[in-house]
């Protein structure tokens, strides 16, 4: 076994990191990453967010709206798949410069 346990850290049960060839790196970021905790209400303000702006596009843009399904319908899955990819990426990216 790599790692030893510490049964009477404060925390309770938990691996010793001074003998990990690391040097507890590892753990310490695990750490950062459970401790931020997400509000339940974020959750629920991001769908209802993509609600709000695809409605005002919708608003907006309703006369257009066939035309620009109609051009949708031409472009190759692969291509649109490539760009929701894209999409999703640049997506998650902003929501990590956003949150830190």
């Amino acid at each position: 076994m790599p790692m030893a346990m510490r049964p009477n850290s404060p925390r309770g049960n938990q691996a010793d990191t001074s003998r990990t060839p690391h040097g507890g790196h590892l753990r310490r970021c695990c750490c950062l990453l459970v401790r931020r905790r997400v509000r339940p209400s974020a959750l629920l303000t991001a769908p209802a967010l993509v609600l709000v702006i695809e409605g005002l596009v919708l608003a907006v843009f309703a006369d257009r709206l066939a035309v620009l399904l109609a051009r949708l319908a031409e472009i190759p899955p692969e291509a649109l798949r490539a760009a929701g990819l894209v999409s999703a990426v640049l997506g998650l990216f902003a929501v990590w410069l956003i949150r830190g």
